[in-house]
């Protein structure tokens, strides 16, 4: 995670607000002292419409647009990649 977000020029501050998280719980899984609870994320991934949890990757593609120059027409846009969970 740690990669993919220094690859994407974000702060540890950037990434929680774009996925929704807060700083400590991205510096937490950065440093392995926390992993997200299991029980909660499978019963996330019933309520999903897409019926799944999206990947590190998945993430990590939205952010990396979001930093590319593909990008650079957006303003004031929430991009927010939850498999439809919230629209």
């Amino acid at each position: 995670l740690f990669e993919l977000r220094r690859q994407a020029g974000l702060s540890q501050e950037e990434l929680a607000h774009l996925l929704g998280l807060t700083r400590q719980a991205v510096q937490k899984w950065e440093a392995g002292t926390s992993r997200p609870d299991m029980d909660n994320l499978a019963a996330l991934a019933d309520e999903t419409p897409l019926g799944r949890i999206g990947t590190a990757e998945e993430a990590a593609a939205a952010i990396a647009f979001l930093a590319s120059d593909e990008a650079s027409f957006l303003t004031g846009q929430v991009v927010a990649p939850n498999g439809g969970l919230v629209v």
